[in-house]
């Protein structure tokens, strides 16, 4: 078997490169990536006078804290906290007992103490920026302990409030909030009143008080589903975190075209896509989202719940790569591109905390008459999750001297490196090639398959050490007491396969028309590689422009005027990058 070689990742990584230098530069020197152009020596004129200073704006940051900062969570002015109210579920489950069951099974169950990796990362948040700042992760993940005022101590494993999460009242109590984030919400925790028995007054009470309108609303998501790190948080720099609410207002799935025309999505949000109605009509409080770690220890409709979205969320091709993009190495090669598609999530795929997504390839080239594999690239990374064994689908953080931050440390986050994760409706291109030791005569298939676990491998040992401390033993125990769970982070997480794509070409390398995994039209394909392509660098744009000209003497033939539209809009915005602008603008007429 010979070795697959992963060439090129069809995105700015010269861009990525330049950026490591210029954080590393103090430091270390940093060379021209292999592969990338070279760039000409451009002279500096001496300028005579210096340029008036420019008085400049100050940033739009986010607003302060105010009782509970650095989070924006407040409690409703004038209430006192009720700790009964804020923990209550057992009043709940005699009218909603289905929905109590799948709540608890739920990330939003888990999101607190309980959670071993959610402990690990804020214990470490305590120790480096100490008590004032922690009520920046418990405003969503620990409500109840900041309102106990417990928040800025290390959490004891006997505390019911450690072990609280995010309960019915944190979501049906909000009565307010915002899409500003860092828990931008208002809570209250009156008491609430019960529904009696043939008393329609009271139950119009208990619905007034628990089931607003606000509750299914997407910014009592985003208030807690869109993070940041600024100077209030005790970082030094301002950066964004969780940011699917913005990747989604800025795509198809809100309607919006001014990107891409997309005629081919139904709008979604948050509610539809994460809480799907069940057969019963009422909405799943699974929240699936691809947390796939413990779901399998949970239960088994939990971790259907979370296959079922991720094996929709994106699709993988596989198409000839140009040969005008081959360098010397490959010559003889053959070299394809692997094309991944963001199809069905309505933000950046993989999504969440994307520094601890663990999404990546596996692809194999074998003779198509024998099934004998010929070579391979990725298989070693289920074992030992180096991100040099594949190519990975994550943002890769840093701190401050530049090292990576591989178990979430967020106390230390500076900026990320690179993002290789896709937005939403967008493509990568990852290009690679096999060098075969003696001339190919059969036909030779490729295959390409994405694969997801929920975390990395490094995060994961990270945890399962701190499981196995004294105090972990006394979490895991009290969790398995109040939650009815019991979570081992260091038992094997769940490998998801999410898609494959499968491609034949010929001994020469040209594509053949033998059966794919593709059911898309020849034009759609194209779009797709044209559209990954268009994220390179200027240099090797032209190959985007061809793959676009492709899909649109396809579209020409086969597909409605909006469709040839949205080929010409994507042409346009390439040839806009490539300076010709002139030729943009009569494609836009």
């Amino acid at each position: 078997m010979h070795t697959l070689t992963h060439t090129k990742t069809h995105t700015t990584l010269w861009g990525a490169a330049l950026l490591w230098c210029a954080l590393a530069a103090p430091l270390t020197g940093c060379e021209r990536a292999p592969d990338a152009p070279k760039q000409p020596v451009v002279g500096v004129r001496a300028v005579a006078k210096p340029a008036p200073k420019r008085a400049l704006a100050a940033p739009a940051l986010p607003p302060k804290g105010g009782t509970h900062a650095p989070s924006l969570m407040e409690h409703v002015e004038g209430q006192p906290y009720s700790a009964e109210v804020m923990m209550a579920k057992k009043e709940c489950v005699a009218c909603h007992g289905a929905i109590v069951q799948e709540w608890s099974q739920s990330m939003h169950a888990l999101g607190s103490m309980n959670n071993p990796v959610y402990r690990v990362s804020f214990d470490e948040f305590l120790r480096d920026k100490g008590p004032k700042h922690t009520a920046f992760c418990g405003g969503c993940h620990d409500p109840a302990m900041v309102m106990q005022g417990s928040i800025g101590a290390q959490a004891e494993p006997k505390n019911k409030a450690a072990h609280a999460a995010i309960t019915c009242n944190a979501c049906h109590g909000v009565t307010q909030a915002t899409t500003v984030g860092n828990a931008s919400y208002t809570l209250s925790t009156d008491p609430i009143p019960m529904p009696q028995e043939q008393d329609d007054a009271s139950l119009k009470a208990h619905r007034a008080r628990l089931s607003t309108a606000r509750v299914e609303t997407n910014a009592l998501c985003v208030s807690c589903h869109r993070g940041f790190l600024t100077p209030e948080t005790g970082h030094e720099v301002a950066l964004e975190g969780l940011a699917e609410w913005t990747q989604w207002r800025n795509s198809a799935w809100k309607t919006s075209s001014v990107g891409r025309i997309d005629p081919e999505v139904t709008p979604q949000d948050c509610v539809s896509c994460h809480m799907p109605k069940t057969q019963d009509g009422h909405r799943s409080h699974r929240f699936p989202g691809g947390h796939t770690s413990f779901a399998a220890a949970l239960d088994a409709s939990q971790m259907q719940a979370q296959r079922d979205l991720l094996e929709t969320g994106a699709q993988v091709d596989v198409m000839p790569s140009s040969a005008s993009q081959q360098s010397q190495a490959t010559r003889g090669a053959l070299v394809f591109d692997v094309v991944v598609f963001n199809a069905q999530t309505g933000h950046h795929f993989p999504g969440g905390a994307r520094d601890l997504r663990d999404t990546w390839l596996n692809v194999r080239v074998l003779d198509a008459s024998t099934g004998h594999v010929l070579a391979q690239h990725g298989q070693s990374h289920e074992a030992t999750g180096a991100m040099n064994d594949a190519h990975v689908f994550r943002v890769h953080q840093t701190d401050a001297s530049g090292s990576g931050a591989e178990a979430h440390n967020v106390s230390h986050f500076r900026t990320p490196v690179f993002d290789n994760t896709i937005a939403p409706r967008d493509a990568r291109v990852i290009q690679y090639a096999w060098k075969p030791a003696t001339p190919v005569k059969n036909p030779i298939r490729v295959e390409a398959t994405l694969m997801h676990r929920r975390l990395t491998l490094s995060m994961q040992k990270t945890v399962c050490r701190d499981s196995e401390t004294p105090r972990g033993r006394a979490f895991r125990s009290a969790t398995r007491g109040f939650n009815g769970v019991d979570l081992d982070p260091c038992a094997p997480q769940p490998v998801t396969q999410i898609a494959q794509g499968t491609s034949t070409f010929s001994p020469k390398g040209a594509l053949q028309d033998a059966p794919s995994s593709s059911k898309l039209p020849m034009w759609r394909r194209h779009l797709r590689h044209g559209i990954g392509l268009s994220h390179d660098v200027q240099e090797t744009l032209h190959r985007a422009l061809a793959a676009l000209e492709a899909a649109l003497k396809g579209v020409v033939d086969q597909g409605p005027k909006a469709q040839r539209a949205r080929v010409l809009l994507e042409m346009g915005k390439v040839l806009g990058r490539m300076g010709r602008t002139q030729e943009a603008i009569d494609l836009l007429d």
